[in-house]
């Protein structure tokens, strides 16, 4: 009786919650429930790779499920935890029971950020880390699952300066020392399932010195061992390599502009001298008022294919967006010979709710080909990208893009495709819903 007595004044309750709320000018606590709902069909005939006679297309709806919960007291201290399913359609059984395999829950995010002292403030556990452009660091949305980060991040915020720095140490207790949470000794890592790194250190700094110019300064340490499987024989040799360079943005209501310049020094996984470079530029600009155009070209340093020279000059992209800069269909840039990416791209704004976008690369090897030594800028191809995006509503929209890639002798050799498919495609369309469910101030 008392339980039913309760559900029914319930909505009198949340009324009367409400409006106390409205009338309280002193709220400092703000709770938000949102969700995102991503589920997308895909197409593949030549995505990631090119495919060789014989092999089939993939055809396939991965989908994103997430929970978000967000709480903030006045500015004090604020978290936030984001549940996170990925799946493909019908992987999951009709009737899901307790096993493994259809565990594909996992946590994107669950942080907690403090205030220290006016602009210093720290946010410690699993965050995502973009910075600048995402060349670097992204968030890599257009993955089903993205991409985050355990560290501790210490960062400071003014006017017009800003520094952020992150820590990270990594164990996998999965892949060694059976497991065991309690493990008395050792620490060595081993990246199998797990992040790619076993410590992380970054330092960003960024200055927004003019009203429409930004420019930011970044260092990366990043070291990588792989123990394997056996933890008392296992090689214990760290290797690290450093990032460090510049970016420059400047953007007006009519045009932008960009420059970024990094060095690659250290070790890679293979304890291989590194010195490597990326160097990117780019403009855009409206020709009318719903047309756009824009011109950029990208430049990773890389080896000559079958020359050895003892150091490694094939820069690595970290963990960047790189669906973002090397074109949609993900060839690159994974590669020992580099990359020089020219593109050119126009979009057309049809409506507030609907845009239109085509983008063209031409990519070419930063060294040479064994085949090609005369030729340092070895022709890999082209790459074409169209896509047409629509908002049905505030926390609805709706995407689709078709690509298509112009392959070379040149790229089936660093590939190692023999007999290619004379056409190699990617079609997709996504619908991405994300409502905000409900916030509270009290």
């Amino acid at each position: 009786m008392k339980i039913t007595a309760l559900l029914a004044l319930s909505p009198l309750l949340l009324f009367s919650f409400r409006v106390g709320n409205a009338q309280d000018t002193s709220a400092k606590n703000t709770f938000i429930l949102s969700s995102q709902l991503r589920p997308r069909f895909e197409y593949r005939n030549g995505d990631f790779k090119p495919l060789s006679k014989g092999e089939n297309p993939a055809v396939l709806v991965n989908s994103r499920l997430r929970l978000n919960l967000e709480y903030d007291y006045s500015d004090e201290i604020k978290t936030k935890i984001s549940l996170q399913s990925i799946n493909i359609w019908g992987q999951a059984t009709p009737v899901q029971g307790l096993n493994q395999q259809n565990n594909n829950f996992g946590i994107f995010e669950a942080w907690a950020d403090i205030k220290i002292y006016k602009g210093l403030r720290t946010k410690i556990g699993r965050q995502t880390i973009s910075l600048d452009d995402e060349r670097l660091f992204g968030v890599s949305d257009w993955t089903p699952a993205s991409r985050s980060h355990d560290a501790l991040s210490v960062y400071y915020v003014s006017d017009k300066f800003r520094v952020n720095s992150y820590f990270a140490f990594n164990q996998n207790y999965n892949a060694l020392y059976q497991s065991n949470i309690n493990n008395p000794s050792g620490d060595l890592y081993s990246s199998q399932g797990a992040q790619p790194y076993k410590y992380m250190q970054i330092l960003w700094m960024g200055y927004h010195f003019a009203p429409s110019s930004d420019l930011s300064f970044i260092f990366s340490n990043l070291g990588f061992q792989n123990a394997g499987s056996n933890s008392q024989s296992s090689n214990e040799t760290i290797a690290d390599l450093q990032t460090t360079g510049i970016n420059y943005s400047f953007s007006d209501k009519n045009f932008s502009a960009n420059f970024s310049g990094y060095y690659q020094f250290g070790k890679n996984t293979l304890l291989n001298t590194v010195s490597a470079c990326l160097l990117s530029v780019g403009i855009s600009g409206k020709i009318f008022s719903r047309f756009a155009m824009s011109v950029r070209s990208d430049y990773l340093s890389g080896n000559s294919v079958g020359q050895s020279s003892g150091t490694d000059h094939a820069f690595s992209a970290l963990y960047g967006t790189n669906h973002k800069f090397y074109g949609q269909m993900d060839y690159y840039p994974a590669g020992t010979a580099g990359l020089w990416n020219n593109v050119i791209a126009g979009s057309y704004t049809v409506s507030e709710r609907i845009k239109l976008a085509a983008t063209g690369h031409f990519f070419f090897t930063a060294s040479g080909l064994q085949k090609n030594v005369g030729n340092p800028h070895a022709n890999l191809g082209q790459e074409a990208d169209l896509n047409f995006s629509y908002r049905i509503n505030t926390f609805t929209d709706v995407s689709i893009g078709y690509s298509a890639y112009f392959t070379t002798k040149n790229l089936l050799q660093i590939k190692g495709i023999s007999n290619p498919k004379p056409w190699q495609d990617w079609a997709w369309i996504c619908l991405d819903v994300h409502p905000r469910i409900f916030k509270a101030v009290f």
